[in-house]
């Protein structure tokens, strides 16, 4: 039975809960991974969840300005102006059903120029993005500063949000967002070349947890 059980635990699967599809949490596809296959149903191409110990250098493949990036409890913590970014080793290809999500949450109130979340291609780290500014308001789009109000939504402090970006078509430059669930609108952005890279932007002088960014080949 434990040996089943191992075995379990151990595959890449896609586990259907109560109708809806949840990705097996027990099987990550930490930064840096190799030998990962696009002929399976649903890969997760690029996985972070910074559970590691404190430390102001994040490794795994991220560079720039880690030092301002600490991991803080098992959470990635912006608290200064900076920006980082890690290439993804398998690049994700153009077309649809593409699928990011990730956590966030403000500690101490937006300030400066707040924080931005970006997935890009070689030559451009914004091809989409999801910023956080200083008005307690989060705008889409493309660049650092994307320039499309969410409406009907702000963020307040030390509360957790789960933002996803469903059905992302590269190629049109389109994708659908939807944050704790609740679906906000289409997303619009530069189309054309292939991701490769996750990106974070940040101007402030604040404090913002980012958790649990993951990015796959098809989403839920």
């Amino acid at each position: 039975m434990k040996n089943i059980i191992a075995a379990f635990v151990s595959a890449a699967v896609v586990l259907v809960v109560a109708g809806c599809i949840q990705f097996n949490r027990n099987n990550p596809l930490d930064p840096g991974a190799t030998g990962v296959s696009n002929t399976v149903t649903n890969v997760i191409i690029f996985e972070d969840h910074f559970n590691r110990p404190d430390t102001n250098n994040l490794g795994n493949n991220w560079t720039g300005g880690t030092s301002m990036f600490p991991i803080f409890s098992n959470t990635l913590r912006s608290w200064s102006t900076a920006s980082m970014e890690y290439t993804i080793t398998h690049a994700i290809p153009s077309g649809k059903h593409k699928y990011m999500r990730f956590k966030f949450q403000s500690t101490m109130g937006p300030s400066g120029n707040g924080l931005t979340i970006k997935l890009g291609s070689s030559a451009d780290d914004g091809l989409l993005a999801i910023k956080f500014n200083n008005m307690n308001q989060v705008m889409t789009g493309s660049g650092t500063n994307p320039a499309n109000l969410v409406s009907g939504f702000s963020y307040f402090m030390s509360q957790w949000y789960g933002f996803e970006l469903k059905d992302i078509d590269i190629s049109a430059g389109t994708a659908s967002l939807l944050i704790d669930g609740i679906a906000k609108g289409a997303v619009t952005f530069t189309a054309g070349a292939a991701f490769e890279k996750v990106s974070i932007t940040a101007n402030h002088t604040g404090d913002y947890l980012i958790d649990d960014i993951e990015v796959h080949t098809v989403g839920p």
